[in-house]
């Protein structure tokens, strides 16, 4: 198994977000992906939250895009605030 391995800085107060490709690829009813935009603009409304906050709102905006199509896959996030 090889890994690539990468070192990201990340300023105090800063928000590092991992998240599986269900989010991204997340679609509404018309199969529109929700795509990489839409999560950091997401994540932009929630400048200043907590981690846990941020990740419930992103997951609400997330199921509101989202309505009444099928999940094709599994929704994964974890936001670390550094301190």
């Amino acid at each position: 198994l090889l890994l690539d391995v990468q070192t990201v800085g990340v300023p105090p107060g800063g928000v590092l977000l991992l998240d599986s490709d269900g989010v991204t690829e997340a679609h509404d009813p018309s199969y529109e992906l929700y795509g990489p935009e839409r999560l950091l603009a997401a994540m932009r409304e929630g400048t200043g939250l907590s981690a846990q906050v941020l990740c419930d709102s992103l997951l609400q905006q997330l199921q509101r895009y989202h309505g009444t199509a099928a999940q094709a896959d599994d929704i994964t996030l974890l936001a670390l605030r550094m301190v």
